[in-house]
């Protein structure tokens, strides 16, 4: 016997959430795997790239100084390779050079974050690319208890001790000074994750921005920050549960939204699918 649709839990990540902010209908139908596999992923790849340098040279025993720079090739034309076989999208070059820049961008980048790593990471125990699954129980339609999985992966975190965090971090390849007011409540996301996991907050938060003048960020939220994102998970809980997921009323940006085929806006006949949580 299979348990009723309210034993099983919404998953909710913080790329729903933000998504629900943009166009509720897009978070549900990236959510219903309706993105499309030849979505073009050229602006996101440069920060893939990096962040898949980063966690590699971290997972070694005995990071080598100058490893990531000089794995950036290879770990290129890897992540390229395998978002296109998994259907995550694809890289659509810009001109006859311009993987040639991205390549030498990255390295730069890696370049400039051994150091930083050097100072805020390799002193502490710490763990890159942590999935994580953090069951919660909110109110649910009529007031009734629910239960929500947190889930999603943070770039780093930094541990005091077992069970004691001391630090989240999230690596940008931004070279916008004012991009940290878009990404903050990633953050706090991240730390209430980090919380339903431990029963502690994490210290600090902070994003590490190597193409920024100030290249890292240290952000100490408070409670109320804490509260007004647990309330907005409520919130995208309640519209998920009710079904209250319609397109957004402009058209801004969805010429290239990765699920622009399959939203109700642009009906075609195919490929539609209902929005339900």
């Amino acid at each position: 016997m299979t348990g009723s649709p309210e034993d099983t839990p919404l998953r909710i990540s913080w790329s729903r959430v933000r998504q629900h902010s943009e166009c509720r209908a897009k978070g549900a139908l990236t959510a219903a795997g309706r993105k499309s596999p030849v979505a073009d992923i050229r602006v996101f790849f440069p920060g893939q790239v990096v962040d898949t340098c980063m966690g590699d040279w971290l997972s070694q025993d005995s990071p080598e100084p100058g490893w990531m720079a000089a794995h950036v090739d290879e770990i290129l034309e890897q992540d390229e390779a395998s978002a296109r076989e998994a259907g995550d999208g694809v890289v659509k070059w810009r001109s006859l050079g311009d993987k040639a820049k991205v390549r030498a961008w990255c390295k730069e980048l890696v370049t400039r974050l051994e150091p930083i790593l050097a100072e805020l990471v390799i002193p502490h125990v710490y763990e890159p690319h942590s999935r994580f699954k953090v069951p919660l129980t909110i109110p649910g339609p009529g007031g009734a208890p629910r239960k929500i999985l947190l889930i999603g992966e943070t770039d780093l975190r930094t541990w005091r001790s077992e069970k004691v965090p001391l630090a989240v971090w999230d690596l940008k390849g931004t070279e916008d000074t004012s991009y940290w007011r878009k990404v903050t409540g990633q953050l706090i996301f991240y730390e209430i994750a980090t919380w339903g996991m431990t029963g502690v907050w994490p210290e600090v938060s902070g994003l590490i921005q190597p193409m920024c003048p100030e290249p890292v960020l240290r952000f100490y939220f408070t409670a109320d920050h804490r509260r007004e994102m647990f309330r907005t998970i409520c919130q995208v809980a309640a519209d998920i549960w009710a079904g209250n997921l319609p397109p957004k009323a402009d058209n801004r940006g969805c010429d290239w939204c990765a699920v622009h085929h399959s939203c109700p806006k642009f009906a075609r006949g195919r490929g539609r699918v209902p929005l339900a949580g």
